[in-house]
Protein backbone atom coordinates (compact mmCIF):
# COMPACT_ATOMS: atom_id res chain seq x y z
CA UNK A 1 0.00 0.00 0.00
CA UNK A 2 0.83 3.56 0.05
CA UNK A 3 1.27 4.62 3.09
CA UNK A 4 3.65 1.72 3.89
CA UNK A 5 5.54 3.05 0.75
CA UNK A 6 5.56 6.57 2.36
CA UNK A 7 6.69 5.40 5.55
CA UNK A 8 9.92 3.61 4.09
CA UNK A 9 10.93 6.84 2.34
CA UNK A 10 10.25 8.75 5.74
CA UNK A 11 12.82 5.63 6.96
CA UNK A 12 15.26 5.92 4.65
CA UNK A 13 15.15 9.82 4.39
CA UNK A 14 16.00 9.78 8.48
CA UNK A 15 18.87 7.27 7.95
CA UNK A 16 20.20 9.55 4.88
CA UNK A 17 19.92 12.44 7.66
CA UNK A 18 21.76 11.29 10.52
CA UNK A 19 24.67 10.13 7.71
CA UNK A 20 24.91 14.01 6.80
CA UNK A 21 24.61 15.08 10.34
CA UNK A 22 21.03 16.58 9.66
CA UNK A 23 19.12 17.48 12.58
CA UNK A 24 15.70 18.80 11.21
CA UNK A 25 14.37 19.32 7.58
CA UNK A 26 11.33 21.41 7.51
CA UNK A 27 8.99 21.12 3.95
CA UNK A 28 7.45 24.93 2.91
CA UNK A 29 5.54 25.52 0.18
CA UNK A 30 8.73 26.76 -2.07
CA UNK A 31 11.80 25.25 -0.02
CA UNK A 32 13.05 23.10 2.11
CA UNK A 33 15.28 24.00 5.52
CA UNK A 34 17.37 22.02 6.14
CA UNK A 35 19.47 22.11 9.71
CA UNK A 36 22.90 20.30 10.50
CA UNK A 37 23.68 19.34 13.87
CA UNK A 38 25.44 22.29 15.96
CA UNK A 39 28.25 19.57 16.96
CA UNK A 40 29.09 19.76 12.90
CA UNK A 41 32.41 22.02 12.92
CA UNK A 42 33.62 20.99 8.97
CA UNK A 43 31.83 21.21 5.79
CA UNK A 44 34.04 19.48 2.63
CA UNK A 45 35.11 21.60 0.01
CA UNK A 46 32.75 19.84 -3.00
CA UNK A 47 29.72 20.78 -0.60
CA UNK A 48 30.76 24.21 0.19
CA UNK A 49 31.46 24.54 -3.92
CA UNK A 50 27.83 22.87 -4.70
CA UNK A 51 25.89 25.71 -2.08
CA UNK A 52 27.78 28.25 -3.84
CA UNK A 53 27.28 27.11 -7.79
CA UNK A 54 23.36 27.05 -6.76
CA UNK A 55 23.45 30.87 -5.44
CA UNK A 56 19.61 31.15 -7.06
CA UNK A 57 18.38 27.69 -5.69
CA UNK A 58 20.53 26.99 -2.68
CA UNK A 59 20.41 29.73 0.69
CA UNK A 60 22.95 29.90 3.57
CA UNK A 61 20.85 31.41 6.55
CA UNK A 62 23.85 30.19 8.88
CA UNK A 63 26.42 27.85 9.61
CA UNK A 64 24.16 25.18 10.53
CA UNK A 65 21.09 25.95 7.95
CA UNK A 66 20.70 25.96 4.80
CA UNK A 67 17.06 27.04 2.54
CA UNK A 68 16.50 24.90 -0.69
CA UNK A 69 14.00 26.01 -3.11
CA UNK A 70 11.53 24.26 -5.20
CA UNK A 71 8.60 24.20 -7.22
CA UNK A 72 7.05 20.77 -6.24
CA UNK A 73 3.50 21.13 -5.28
CA UNK A 74 3.23 17.35 -4.70
CA UNK A 75 4.06 15.93 -1.25
CA UNK A 76 5.11 12.80 -2.05
CA UNK A 77 7.52 14.27 -4.88
CA UNK A 78 9.11 16.17 -2.36
CA UNK A 79 9.99 13.80 -0.40
CA UNK A 80 11.24 11.87 -3.25
CA UNK A 81 12.86 14.91 -4.31
CA UNK A 82 14.44 15.86 -0.60
CA UNK A 83 15.47 12.26 -0.45
CA UNK A 84 17.39 13.01 -3.75
CA UNK A 85 19.17 16.06 -2.51
CA UNK A 86 20.30 14.59 0.98
CA UNK A 87 21.48 11.65 -0.98
CA UNK A 88 23.42 13.87 -3.02
CA UNK A 89 24.25 16.17 0.60
CA UNK A 90 25.93 12.72 1.64
CA UNK A 91 28.38 12.23 -1.18
CA UNK A 92 29.44 15.98 -1.35
CA UNK A 93 29.85 16.05 2.58
CA UNK A 94 32.65 13.22 2.28
CA UNK A 95 35.88 14.27 2.70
Amino acid sequence: PEEFSNYLDVMSLKLLARKCSISKIYFFSEFYQITFDSKRENYSDRFIKWITDNKGKIVLKNTHVIKIKHSIKDIKKQLVNIIDLTKNMLELLKN
